[in-house]
């Protein structure tokens, strides 16, 4: 009985001891993990923290709920053994955690840290710090310890700046290559492995889309053989260029592949096999069609950043303008060589197409201000310099404008004009033009109230050309006389003849047909660009009129031009002396508010000083990005949206066709100074071409609005 009480005690003896000693050992690992280094303490706050305990042979006896919180996957599901860490690792840091595992093994260290990524059940990256000891206990291994921080936020932010500076000198480079080439393309494909490299990608091609009967293979890297790449490393058949086309008919990248969220069939041509990678398609548009796609896949373990693809759409902005003045050059370049005039004709008016846009805003930026004076005033005299101002816009839109009609092989749009009242109001302006050394006549006396077959714009820009060049011949001081009388020609068509004569030095018999080619000037350099002549005589002829130069009885040179005299019916005499002012619409529904879509400063102010100047509430956007928000957001809705057509990011048709998909059925007025027309097929759609009337801008709000709640 004795014995068994001693034994009892010392058992209990035993296991107090035994207690104590696990309490020192457990204060001495607390210690330990709290003098933690001055870089785990910050990962620490960070993050998540993770603890992992092993026995001394090194299986996993313990890991911490919170594991579950960065992979997904519960602690009983590792300590089970029926998932492993091993698993989830990136395999550019497995070698990593495996010499974790092989310290534990062997027991060689006391102490060794990590960083690795670890994928969650999502396919996100963790980046985790892991530190690792040994637990000794009277000079023995029993067991091992981790600590594991989820950083991954703080990991991102610095892989941000570090990839946002490689970015940028990947840019630099490539854009400053660009500066010192005149061939784009070539330029292109010797980058294509500086790119490749700095953005780790495994394979890219860039497919050449400027040909529209076929798509060739600018380049490709690695280069390999074309049966063994992932990518359609060759040209593309007229099937697969469609659906390109198809595919990149906006500037957006389109993203494909495992990190993409969604399968991409519209992809398959230039990436048929898009397993286990993911990859970014480019498309570089040139005067708003497509010329390059760039192609770039990678490592399915790689995602795609919104930097990364930044960048990319940076050079292919880049690449874009170089092309365009590329094509410019060419274009210049073609021009010299070519010594005919319908050659010369054709090329200018493709120069004139690229200024159209730009050109047509700055008229209406002007045209709209002085239209929104005229609105104010109530001065005649004030009225009457701001009709002359409106006149001389009109004559600006008419050069563009013919200009633009040679581009499209089309002719100009003519109507009705009635001569005495357009005269009288053009020989106004053109008397300010003429010094007062010069004699200026003009003889309509006999024509009466005649109309002919010409649009008003067009007979000023044909008055203002010919006067003008006859006040530059004489060289500001003699005489300028202008008849205007009623003929036949040969098949007996009513004709009204105007004859322009000076009595300047004239111009050469044999030189006569020469001046009406494009930049063909018989001024001294720098007093004329060629132009006037060859579209003076494109508006006449597209008019059913025509005209020649002869000799003048004055001794100069004679200008005989013959235009035809309208049939029937007589146009409204314009009244110069009249103040403008809005025409009264009779509404059902009024304008309150109307949403202004328009990049350029300029003009999205002047909409909007016209919108508040009849009452109207005005929230105007820069660009298409946030129009869907506001028409959601915005209440009471707006009553119309005025959008450009060309914006940055997407256009103004993109947009409408995106809103009208989303259901949103506000009316929409599209606006454009470029070459673009009315889309097709899109309900509550207006359209009005720069520079155009504030008039006809409010009559057509007004018009949509009652079309809208009387569907």
């Amino acid at each position: 009985m004795i014995a068994a009480v001693v034994l009892a005690l010392s058992f209990i003896a035993w296991v107090v001891s035994r207690s104590k000693r696990k309490a020192v050992v457990s204060e001495k690992t607390q210690q330990t993990w709290t003098r933690t280094d001055g870089q785990m303490l910050t990962l620490m706050e960070a993050g998540n923290l993770v603890l992992t305990q092993y026995d001394a042979s090194g299986r996993l006896k313990y890991i911490s709920p919170e594991i579950k919180r960065i992979t997904g996957i519960g602690s009983v599901d590792f300590i089970s053994e029926r998932r492993r860490l091993s698993e989830l690792v990136h395999p550019q840091d497995a070698e990593a955690l495996e010499s974790l595992e092989d310290a534990r093994k062997s027991g060689d260290g006391e102490h060794a840290d990590i960083d690795c990524r670890i994928r969650d059940q999502r396919n996100n990256w963790h980046w985790l710090h892991i530190q690792q000891r040994r637990i000794v206990e009277r000079n023995a291994i029993v067991g091992f310890e981790t600590i594991s921080v989820d950083y991954t936020a703080l990991a991102e932010l610095k892989a941000q700046r570090k990839r946002a500076t490689k970015l940028q000198n990947l840019c630099t480079q490539i854009l400053e290559s660009f500066l010192s080439t005149d061939d784009t393309r070539a330029t292109l494909n010797r980058n294509l492995e500086r790119i490749a490299e700095e953005l780790e990608i495994t394979e890219a091609t860039i497919h050449d889309f400027e040909n529209a009967d076929e798509t060739s293979l600018l380049g490709s890297w690695p280069g390999t053989d074309p049966t063994s790449s992932r990518l359609t490393a060759r040209p593309l058949t007229a099937s697969e260029s469609e659906q390109v086309r198809a595919a990149c008919e906006s500037l957006t990248p389109i993203r494909f592949g495992t990190d993409s969220g969604h399968a991409e069939d519209r992809t398959a041509a230039l990436c048929a096999d898009d397993r286990m990678l993911t990859g970014v398609i480019v498309p570089v548009q040139v005067i708003g069609e497509l010329s390059l796609v760039l192609t770039f896949v990678r490592d399915q373990h790689k995602a795609w950043h919104a930097d990364e693809i930044s960048a990319l759409q940076l050079i292919a902005q880049s690449i874009s303008r170089r092309l365009e003045r590329e094509r410019a050059v060419q274009e210049r370049t073609h021009f010299d060589e070519i010594t005919r005039g319908h050659e010369r004709s054709e090329i200018i008016a493709h120069l004139a197409s690229g200024i159209a846009h730009d050109f047509n805003n700055i008229v209406f930026a002007i045209s709209g201000r002085v239209q929104l004076l005229q609105r104010r005033t109530e001065d005649p005299k004030t009225n009457e310099s701001l009709n002359e101002i409106q006149m001389t816009l009109k004559g600006a839109k008419g050069l563009i404008g013919a200009l633009l009609a040679m581009h499209k092989g089309s002719p100009r749009p003519t109507g009705r004009v009635r001569i005495g009242p357009e005269v009288k109001a053009v020989m106004a302006m053109i008397r300010r033009l003429i010094p007062r050394r010069i004699e200026l006549t003009l003889d309509a006396h006999g024509i009466g109230d005649v109309e002919v077959e010409l649009g008003a714009e067009s007979l000023h820009q044909i008055l203002m050309n010919l006067i003008i060049n006859a006040r530059d011949a004489i060289d500001n001081k003699g005489r300028i006389a202008i008849t205007m009388s009623r003929t036949v020609d040969r098949q007996d068509i009513p004709m009204l003849t105007i004859v322009i004569d000076d009595d300047g030095p004239g111009i050469p018999e044999s030189r006569r047909a020469e001046v009406f080619q494009p930049f063909v000037t018989s001024k001294s350099s720098g007093r004329g660009t060629g132009l006037g002549l060859s579209i003076v005589q494109r508006v006449i002829q597209e008019s059913g009129g025509e005209i020649s130069l002869e000799n003048a009885p004055m001794g100069g040179l004679r200008v005989h031009i013959g235009l035809r005299i309208a049939s029937g019916g007589n146009a409204p005499a314009p009244d110069f002396g009249a103040v403008r002012q809005p025409s009264p619409v009779p509404l059902k529904k009024p304008l309150n508010k109307v949403l202004i879509v328009e990049d350029d400063e300029t003009i999205n102010a002047l909409l909007t000083r016209f919108f508040q100047s009849i009452g109207v509430a005005v929230t105007s956007h820069s660009d298409a990005r946030d129009v869907e928000a506001s028409l959601r957001e915005t209440t009471p809705p707006f009553d119309v949206l005025v959008m450009d057509i060309d914006l940055p990011y997407k256009t103004g048709v993109e947009c409408i066709k995106e809103i009208r998909g989303q259901g949103l059925q506000t009316p929409c007025v599209l606006i454009t100074g470029g070459l673009s027309e009315k889309p097709e097929g899109i309900r509550n759609l207006g359209f009005l071409r720069k520079p155009f009337e504030i008039d006809e801008l409010e009559a057509i709000c007004h018009s949509m609005i009652e079309d809208s709640h009387s569907d």
